[in-house]
């Protein structure tokens, strides 16, 4: 989890970024960096450190006169450097060098070949532009703001409140509590703070004019999966099923950090931290709840049978 915020257009001031990048240390305490790329442009990051812990994988990244923000991780980075080795050259090993070098290469229809969760904010100096995109699904978060003509975007709703006063969405507030529909579509708790759509991507010009094109359509997904044969034959649904599990894992758990899971005694977690660590151990701090009686067990029994380190609260 990272943070990133920008700030662009012609009236934007300094102060009020770096307040705005403050605000989100949280989300990143392991460096915290602005890079001024014109009188018109600043970009903030707060890195927590996952892939590449060096420093010189800290954000905001330039390469070939485009610069990169960047919350999430792209879980095949590695494939995707291998495909582009041969056109650039690496300087880390850092999934956010991988995207610079995508985007370098296939422009907007890089984030096609991405698998991940991810906000990603590109500026483009030779389109003048910023190019904006979320993940698929939008796992990670991304907010922006139009105040007079500048555009204010965060990882976070709250640095956003410092651009102006604001007022409560309260048709969000009433579908929230009589429908649990939470920020619903581009809309959320709070009046001209919207969110950018999963599954887009995004370009702002200098006069803050916005165009998305639509990249991934989970609907389109189904569409295709229903005109397609049904597979009758149980052994070859499951062989199916145990390579894309065994591909999860090895894509998904990449990592230059230790990895923790949260763990309870439910079906569920067992079976992740038992796929997880059946070849080699990837896993190795379990956390969890527990609690003191005398009638009713909670986790804290079946984390100690997994001999690996744990916690507990």
């Amino acid at each position: 989890m990272c943070g990133i915020t920008v700030s662009f257009g012609k009236s934007l001031t300094a102060k009020l970024h770096n307040q705005m990048t403050k605000d989100l240390i949280h989300r990143g305490p392991d460096s915290k960096n602005i890079l001024s790329i014109n009188k018109n442009l600043l970009f903030g990051h707060n890195r927590l450190k996952i892939i590449d812990l060096s420093n010189k994988a800290n954000q905001p990244m330039t390469s070939n006169k485009c610069s990169l923000v960047f919350n999430g991780i792209i879980y095949n980075y590695l494939e995707l450097k291998e495909e582009l080795k041969e056109n650039f050259y690496f300087k880390t090993a850092s999934d956010t060098e991988v995207i610079l070098a995508a985007y370098l290469k296939w422009g907007s229809e890089c984030f096609k070949k991405f698998i991940g969760m991810f906000s990603i904010v590109i500026w483009d100096d030779r389109l003048k532009k910023l190019i904006v995109a979320r993940d698929r699904l939008g796992i990670k978060p991304l907010y922006y703001k139009i105040y007079k003509d500048c555009i204010y975007i965060s990882s976070e709703v709250k640095p956003l409140l410092r651009v102006t006063d604001y007022k409560i969405n309260k048709n969000i507030i009433y579908n929230y509590f009589n429908f649990s529909l939470y920020e619903h579509k581009e809309n959320t708790f709070f009046e001209n703070i919207l969110q950018f759509s999963p599954g887009y991507v995004f370009q702002i010009d200098g006069n803050i004019k916005i165009k998305k094109k639509k990249y991934w359509s989970l609907f389109d997904i189904v569409k295709r999966s229903s005109e397609n044969n049904k597979i009758k034959d149980i052994n070859i649904a499951s062989e199916l099923v145990e390579n894309e599990v065994n591909r999860i894992i090895e894509t998904y758990l990449r990592s230059d950090t230790k990895i923790s899971l949260l763990y309870s005694s439910g079906l569920d977690s067992n079976a992740l931290f038992n796929l997880a660590n059946s070849k080699k151990n990837k896993i190795s701090l379990l956390l969890s709840f527990g609690f003191l009686s005398k009638k009713t067990k909670d986790e804290l029994d079946y984390m100690k049978k997994q001999n690996v380190k744990h916690f507990k609260y």
